[in-house]
């Protein structure tokens, strides 16, 4: 009997490095203990279209926490294909951003 053979194949996919600088932001809150992250990665993914990367960094649940919530701390990167973003034009986005935390997910900012 003959013995089949496989091969794996592997696919490498690659983005587009941008021309221009990123801005990195990091925003930290406080929020109640069932808010998941899933839900606001993609509150703050939809906030501006500016945002090109979010990323979980630090999840406190400790004794300084009021009983039933968490702090969350999220680093942010804002970037644009098109031209370095002005310190006014990330301001305005990290505005929104903190927005749809407190009126999504009633968070108190840090």
């Amino acid at each position: 009997m003959a013995e089949k053979s496989s091969v794996a194949v592997r696919t490498t996919s690659f983005a587009r490095l941008s021309l221009f600088p990123e801005v990195v932001r990091d925003v930290a809150f406080v929020v109640a203990q069932d808010v998941t992250h899933d839900s606001i990665e993609q509150s703050l993914r939809q906030a501006d279209q500016l945002i090109t990367k979010v990323t979980l960094f630090d999840v406190y649940t400790g004794t300084k926490m009021e009983t039933g919530h968490k702090s969350m701390a999220y680093r942010v990167t804002f970037n644009s294909d098109q031209r370095t973003l002005t310190s006014a034009e990330v301001d305005a986005a990290e505005q929104r951003l903190k927005g749809i935390l407190t009126s999504q997910f009633n968070a108190t900012l840090r």
